[in-house]
């Protein structure tokens, strides 16, 4: 078993209002899988993990060399994938909670821009770790 120190896997500024909603975004996404339902095709599912990837993948995204482009594309999609599920959804419950995370998700995407234009405590953490705010 490899030695992996701890401070690797907890996400910058864990506690961070970002991140809270990065965390809010995963829990409704695990909503969205647990109450589709019986009857959910697998479309579904598999695209229920790419959001779950992307939002892995958003959270983390300091610790991976990565271009602005691709970092707006992961975090447009976020917003993306939950809307559009949330028409596919086979349940009410899951429609609601797809509008929910595509509006916790919506402030993430627009700190990807906001976030060198406000001071340090209110923008993305990430972003400043990356150097984009120079």
């Amino acid at each position: 078993m490899p030695n992996i120190p701890l401070q690797q896997l907890i996400p910058t500024e864990y506690l961070h209002w970002i991140s809270i909603l990065h965390y809010l975004v995963l829990l409704g996404t695990l909503f969205m899988l647990l109450t589709s339902g019986d009857k959910t095709p697998l479309l579904y599912i598999i695209i229920l993990g790419i959001q779950a990837i992307l939002v892995g993948a958003s959270l983390y995204i300091d610790r991976i060399a990565i271009v602005p482009f691709i970092l707006f594309i992961i975090r447009v999609t976020m917003v993306g994938i939950p809307t559009i599920l949330a028409g596919l959804s086979p349940t009410d419950n899951t429609r609601a909670a797809g509008i929910v995370i595509a509006i916790c998700a919506a402030p993430i995407l627009a700190m990807t821009f906001l976030s060198c234009t406000l001071a340090p405590p209110f923008g993305d953490p990430r972003i400043y770790i990356l150097g984009w705010c120079e």
